[in-house]
């Protein structure tokens, strides 16, 4: 078998063969510890400043749910679809062929994270950095919580795992005629990421970014590769205009109004105005929400890793191009940095920003690796005090584990739920979920908060019991829902009183 690491013997610590051995196994055991997760709720610590999966990832899906299970789909009773419309087309087959239960977009969402953990152990060049990811992120507290949920960000972040791999595999072929194929591929997976989840968007400029900068850092005497990344470049940059044209064309345009408007609405107030204001927010955010035990491992080694690669550039490599793959990296963790000045700051806003930074971790050291086998005494111990310090947090999430919603779920297919009469609430988009029935959220001031009773006629109204959800779109309208409803049960969801108001048909 070939030698994919120079330098190295089979015998060395970070052979292809070793790292099989420890990667497969490991890849085992990270799927089978998710699995007890897969119809719990989510975790009770993981959004401590808002609802976030409680709410969102039935959200996400209901508009395609309604559609598989009633033939309607309405684009304007949510703003699912025009968020990640990407995202309804992968779960689409999924859910018509299983159901629409949450779970099986959960387990869509866990298996995609395995394969591409998978795909990217088969790059020669990405293996030995795929294994630190699966142990430095993969296990990180945050992250591997949302791996099993069905939500846009982490099917992002995987297309993005997906651009890497081609970018690696472009790198591999640079002087050949299979180039353009894997620059191609690796310009269309960055597109389907910001397409899953439209938040994404400024990751449009990764590849021609990282292809430009890769051309700079060829030393002068290899004009003829230094050309060819131009080129490249020039290419990567028209395939990324093109797609975002198709975008344009094809899904903004046609629905321009309300697209605007929910992006008015998403991303309005979303920052300070001024200098000093991004200061106070990005510190505050970093102490209270980033530098966090479950996170503080890996700031620490990402920090140390960037101050190292700053170093050994001016040191040793002036002279020497940069991989493709760690300028990828690095470009993708210097525009997350956004994020942490943002005044709403729910954690799947931050998965790519960890994500980012573990990436750079990984192929830093797995880059270093390859070239000082003597630093496998330095790297293994740091990798794998990190990783069990992951697994212990995890097996405290397991121990925490609850069943709210399957209890919510139950009592609704107790009550004889009717599967063609809608129920309204937030909540309702993740409650009522199992039982086919139409869900329709309410908020105030944003989407169908006009006399929703009349408009709707809903057999059922989930709010919770100070209608903050809604940012009581049922009060503000003088909507008395005691009096509408039959009958009112309230049942406790996480830390939310939820009233269940069963509406007088009659």
């Amino acid at each position: 078998m070939k030698n994919n690491f120079p330098g190295l013997k089979s015998s060395d610590p970070f052979s292809e063969k070793k790292i099989r051995l420890v990667f497969w196994p490991m890849l085992v055991l990270l799927f089978l510890a998710h699995l007890p997760f897969l119809n719990a709720d989510p975790d009770s610590l993981l959004s401590l400043n808002t609802r976030g999966a409680w709410t969102d990832e039935g959200l996400y899906t209901a508009q395609l749910r309604d559609f598989i299970n009633h033939g309607n789909f309405d684009l304007y009773n949510n703003n699912g679809f025009i968020i990640t419309p990407v995202l309804q087309f992968i779960l689409f087959p999924f859910y018509y062929i299983f159901g629409t239960d949450i779970v099986v977009g959960r387990a869509v969402a866990l298996l995609f994270t395995i394969g591409v953990l998978c795909v990217l152990s088969a790059s020669n060049q990405l293996r030995l950095p795929a294994l630190f990811y699966l142990l430095l992120v993969a296990l990180q507290f945050h992250y591997f919580q949302f791996c099993h949920y069905s939500m846009g960000e982490m099917f992002a972040i995987n297309m993005l795992l997906l651009s890497l791999f081609t970018l690696a595999k472009f790198e591999e072929y640079i002087s050949r005629p299979k180039k353009l194929r894997w620059l191609l591929l690796t310009v269309f997976f960055s597109f389907l990421a910001y397409g899953i989840k439209v938040q994404f968007a400024y990751v449009a400029i990764l590849v021609p970014a990282t292809v430009l900068i890769k051309a700079w850092s060829v030393p002068r005497i290899h004009k003829n590769i230094r050309n060819e990344y131009y080129k490249a470049f020039g290419i990567s940059l028209l395939f990324t205009f093109t797609l975002a044209l198709v975008y344009l064309v094809v899904w903004y345009l046609p629905n321009q109004d309300f697209y605007n408007y929910i992006m008015n609405y998403e991303t309005s107030e979303r920052f300070k105005n001024t200098i000093p204001g991004l200061f106070q927010v990005y510190r505050f955010n970093f102490r209270h929400i980033i530098w966090v035990p479950e996170l503080r491992p890996l700031v620490l080694i990402t920090l140390f890793v960037l101050l190292g690669l700053a170093a050994s550039k001016l040191a040793n490599f002036r002279n020497r191009s940069i991989p493709l793959a760690l300028i990828f990296g690095l470009i993708w963790l210097l525009v997350e940095q956004h994020k942490i000045a943002m005044i709403y700051l729910p954690t799947r806003y931050f998965l790519s920003l960890i994500a980012a930074a573990g990436l750079v971790v990984s192929l830093s050291l797995g880059f270093l690796a390859k070239r000082y086998a003597s630093a496998v005494k330095l790297i293994l111990p740091v990798v794998f005090i990190i990783a069990f310090w992951n697994l212990i947090i995890v097996y405290q999430t397991w121990q925490r584990r609850t069943y709210d919603i399957q209890s919510v779920q139950t009592y609704l297919e107790k009550s004889s739920l009717d599967k063609n009469l809608p129920v309204l609430g937030i909540w309702a988009y993740t409650l009522a979920a199992e039982s086919k029935a139409p869900t329709i959220g309410i908020r105030h001031n944003y989407l169908n908060d006009k006399d929703p009773i009349l408009t709707y006629k809903p057999q059922l109204v989930i709010t919770e019991f100070n209608q903050a959800e809604s940012d009581s779109a049922w009060a503000r309208q003088g909507i008395d829902l005691a009096a509408a409803s039959d009958s009112v049960r309230r049942l406790k969801v996480w830390r939310y009183d939820l009233d269940f108001y069963w509406i007088n048909r009659k």
